[in-house]
């Protein structure tokens, strides 16, 4: 029997993922410790937790996997496939053989599609994160709660709902839309 070498995780696993080991998006795929890539069936960006690399961090990796049950929620749930329903209801996805190509709103190489990983897997890459107290608080705080990280969910919901909207408004130009993603200042939101 094979190892497995990664699992897929859902926007809610990164979030926490970063708590447990006290590590930014960015460094984590910097280590390797994840990847996002193009889903070949859907057409969505995609998250792995690339278990082999784990070897410097199994304690944190041990955690995490434990920590899992506790929390999963109808609430955790309900945000990730509310989100991936809205991505798909809009079209914005890159097409493939399995999923509905006539809807597809993203080609394949677009720049909106890899701003879209981004936002969902390497949040802290953009200043909307970055420069929120609050968001920078979930990488290291251990008294962090559930709410701390559906506060970040959130703001990717919203941050994702609005890149739709740019797409839509400025007709799939990639740098404007970048310009303008990078200059949204941090404020937080009440949830």
């Amino acid at each position: 029997m094979t190892k497995q070498k990664s699992t897929i995780l859902d926007t809610f696993d990164v979030i926490r993922l970063r708590n447990v080991t006290n590590l930014s998006t960015t460094e984590l795929l910097t280590r390797e410790l994840i990847s996002f890539h193009f889903g070949p069936n859907t057409g969505l960006p995609v998250c792995n937790i690339e278990l082999l690399n784990w070897n410097n961090k199994a304690a944190d990796l041990q955690r995490f996997l434990a920590e899992t049950k506790d929390y999963q929620s109808k609430d955790v749930s309900a945000n990730f496939g509310g989100l991936i329903d809205k991505l798909i209801k809009s079209g914005f996805f890159i097409p493939t053989k399995r999923n509905d190509r006539k809807k597809a709103v993203l080609k394949k190489g677009s720049k909106v599609f890899s701003i879209l990983g981004n936002i969902m897997y390497n949040f802290d890459s953009f200043n909307y994160f970055s420069n929120d107290e609050r968001v920078l608080k979930t990488i290291n705080d251990p008294k962090v709660t559930q709410s701390d990280f559906m506060y970040i969910a959130n703001k990717i919901d919203a941050l994702v709902l609005h890149l739709i909207k740019l797409h839509k408004k400025y007709k799939g130009d990639d740098d404007t839309i970048m310009q303008f993603i990078n200059k949204i200042p941090a404020k937080e939101v009440k949830i």
